[in-house]
């Protein structure tokens, strides 16, 4: 992922972090929480951990709208899959979008990335890194098409997420089959 220019972290001892977020989430506010776990517009959106995305601010959704699944990448695995299952079957999601993003650190920009990773953990074959992000994005969406878990009625979609300026390139346009 990239770098960026100012760090507010930087320094910061891990416990101090820590201690800052969890005082700050036991001060009690206004809520504005749904009264559901379900996804009011029926819609997931796979997307990465990177913290300049603002799934729910850059695609105007409000809170309670959608699930937000965040995993390096935004590569369907396992993990993700385990979670839309439980979201089509028990919440009634029935719209997913893979949202991928510019300047990710799973693109293979010089080809070394792969090698990286496994000096990283040589156990691990299942990195999901890539050499072009919206071909990422397309494998994840032809993949969610075919997925055997799928609900009926299903759609889903692509998309890449421009990190400078949170604007929003449409990759795959809603499908409902492969």
């Amino acid at each position: 992922m990239g770098t960026t220019s100012q760090d507010p972290a930087e320094g910061a001892a891990p416990i101090a972090v820590l201690s800052d977020v969890l005082a700050a989430g036991a001060v009690s506010g206004p809520s504005g929480r749904p009264d559901s776990p379900a996804p009011v517009r029926r819609l997931a959106v796979i997307t990465c951990m990177d913290a300049r995305i603002d799934a729910l601010g850059d695609l105007r959704l409000a809170h309670g709208d959608a699930h937000i699944i965040r995993v390096a990448g935004a590569r369907i695995g396992e993990d993700v899959l385990r979670s839309l299952h439980l979201s089509t079957a028990m919440l009634g999601t029935r719209a997913c979008l893979v949202l991928g993003h510019t300047d990710c650190g799973l693109e293979d920009e010089d080809g070394t990335l792969g090698d990286r990773l496994r000096d990283l953990d040589p156990m691990r074959d299942d990195w999901g890194w890539f050499t072009d992000v919206e071909e990422a994005v397309r494998h994840d969406v032809a993949r969610l098409l075919a997925w055997p878990g799928r609900p009926d009625p299903w759609a889903v979609a692509g998309a890449v997420i421009d990190v400078d300026d949170g604007s929003v390139r449409p990759v795959v346009p809603p499908s409902t089959h492969a």
